[in-house]
């Protein structure tokens, strides 16, 4: 003879133990927001940056790297944002490449992200057709607002539009600076470009 465990099915009340086994089997975790770094090497050498690309740090994420330390969190988690970030991204060789893995390893997530200082796009010539075909929105972050700074962001900002002209995809521009906390404020003015 079976063996039946009782337990209740309202959930207001404590829940059967192997019920909450079985459902932790099939349910992900889901995470407002995961990110990684495509490249720790920064172009820029902003004082208190909150990813340490102050510090020199340097390399490179592979492609076996990148695959293998999602893949697995993909079976786990279900991220509702998804950032691709750095140091400064767009100094890995493979961003491109690691743009599409992500959107096939993370197909279900609503929204994916690439975070870009945006100096070295030129870098990327297939980029917007990646963006496109991936629904990976960009994001340009601004570091400072000084005038020079804002002399080479025109030059970004032609880029991004020029691209938007023959290509869908979804782009803002964010003053970050804007929204570093107080410690980084009070040092803020530089950012090394």
């Amino acid at each position: 003879r079976r063996r039946h465990t009782r337990c209740s099915r309202d959930w207001s009340s404590d829940v059967c133990s192997s019920d909450l086994k079985i459902a932790m089997i099939f349910q992900k975790i889901t995470v407002p927001r995961l990110e990684i770094h495509a490249s720790h090497y920064c172009n820029l050498r902003c004082d208190n940056c909150n990813h340490f690309s102050n510090y020199g740090i340097n390399g490179n994420i592979t492609l076996q790297d990148f695959y293998e330390w999602n893949k697995p969190w993909a079976k786990k988690l279900a991220p509702l944002n998804y950032q691709i970030c750095g140091g400064e991204p767009t100094l890995n060789k493979d961003l491109t490449k690691i743009c599409a893995m992500a959107r096939n390893i993370w197909d279900k997530c609503p929204q994916m992200i690439l975070v870009t200082n945006g100096f070295y796009l030129q870098l990327h010539e297939n980029l917007p057709d990646v963006l496109e075909k991936n629904n990976i929105k960009i994001i340009i972050s601004i570091h400072h607002d000084s005038y020079e700074y804002k002399q080479k962001l025109e030059k970004i900002k032609k880029t991004i539009l020029d691209w938007s002209q023959n290509y869908k995809f979804k782009f803002a521009f964010r003053e970050s600076f804007k929204e570093w906390k107080s410690t980084f404020k009070k040092k803020i003015g530089r950012a090394h470009v």
